[in-house]
């Protein structure tokens, strides 16, 4: 009995996904409890440590302050690694053709700058003891996505793309509509 070439490539890529995990594991020991962090971080928590200072009242407890520490999730570079690791492999049992590596390559970019973010967040709560502002965050992820969303647009409109794959496929329904003048 055959394994359809489908299967047999999602076997190899999750096969190749964990062992790439286990081996950025290895490379990252710090990164994955919260006992061997730097700052006031608590493991049996997954969100870290949270406290509320209280004071009397008339008839019930006010909360005069409410504060927590999240606990930065930095497994992100063993992640990344697995995920491009099964996705190179992946794709090279498949023999894709170079426009396909090309899409394939600004859709890993993504994920990477992406994690770049997520990973100077994480790092910035760990050592510094807060993340990066939201704006921060959000002008990240913009730019990342800008880019990636131009080099796809690029891409797409190249002659040497399938016609399923046309460019036309990022703007529907409009896309059939005649203009009128």
């Amino acid at each position: 009995m055959t394994i359809p070439i489908f299967i047999g490539v999602l076997l190899v890529a999750f096969v190749t996904s964990a062992v790439v995990c286990f081996i950025a594991m290895l490379l990252f020991p710090w990164f994955r409890s919260g006992e061997r962090k730097e700052g006031a971080f608590r493991p049996d928590q997954s969100t870290g440590s949270y406290r509320v200072n209280t004071r009397p009242g008339r008839h019930k407890v006010r909360i005069t302050h409410a504060g927590s520490s999240e606990l930065p999730a930095v497994g992100g570079p063993a992640i990344i690694a697995g995920i491009i690791a099964a996705t190179v492999v992946a794709a090279l049992n498949l023999n894709l053709k170079l426009v396909q590596w090309e899409m394939l390559g600004v859709l890993l970019f993504g994920m990477v700058g992406f994690g770049v973010v997520g990973f100077v967040d994480d790092w910035r709560k760990v050592h510094k003891g807060e993340g990066i502002s939201e704006i921060q965050k959000f002008a990240g992820v913009l730019l990342i996505s800008l880019v990636a969303g131009v080099a796809f647009n690029r891409l797409l409109a190249f002659p040497a793309v399938p016609k399923v794959l046309s460019a036309r496929l990022a703007y529907p329904p409009y896309s059939d509509i005649p203009l009128l003048g």
